[in-house]
C-alpha cells in the first residue's frame, strides 16, 4: 500500500476551453421581451495537470492521467452551471431594468429581435 499526498496545479492552456451559449427571446403582444439562459456548454480540451509536493511524484501523474477526463468533465459540468446561474442572472437584470425602459412600440420591437436572431 502506498500512500500520499500533495497539490494539483490545474491549466487550462490557451485554446483549451470552448463556450456554447443559447438564451430565449420571447417576445408577446403586450409589448414586452423576456430574455432567458437556456443552455451552456462548455468543452475543456487541452487541461494540463502539474503535481506537487508529493513524494510519488511519477506515480502520481500516471494516476492522474487515467483521471484527467474525468476531472475535466467535472470541470465542464461545474463551469456550466456557474454561468448558466450568471447568465439567468444577467437576462433577469436586463429583463428588469434594461426592456422597461426602451420605448419602442412593438411591432418595430418584434422586427428589431427578429433581426438579431438572424444575424447570428
Amino acid at each position: 500500500s502506498i500512500s500520499d499526498e500533495g497539490r494539483a496545479d490545474l491549466f487550462i492552456t490557451r485554446g483549451g476551453l470552448d463556450l456554447f451559449t443559447v438564451f430565449d427571446i420571447k417576445t408577446s403582444d403586450n409589448s414586452s421581451i423576456y430574455l432567458t439562459a437556456k443552455k451552456m456548454n462548455v468543452f475543456v480540451h487541452k487541461l494540463k495537470i502539474d503535481i506537487k509536493d508529493a513524494k510519488h511524484k511519477a506515480l502520481l501523474n500516471i494516476v492522474m492521467s487515467m483521471f484527467s477526463g474525468a476531472i475535466e468533465r467535472q470541470i465542464q459540468k461545474t463551469v456550466e452551471q456557474k454561468l448558466l446561474e450568471m447568465g439567468n442572472d444577467l437576462a433577469e437584470l436586463i429583463n428588469t431594468q434594461v426592456i422597461p425602459k426602451i420605448k419602442i412600440p412593438f411591432g418595430e420591437r418584434k422586427e428589431i429581435v427578429q433581426e438579431q436572431v438572424s444575424t447570428m
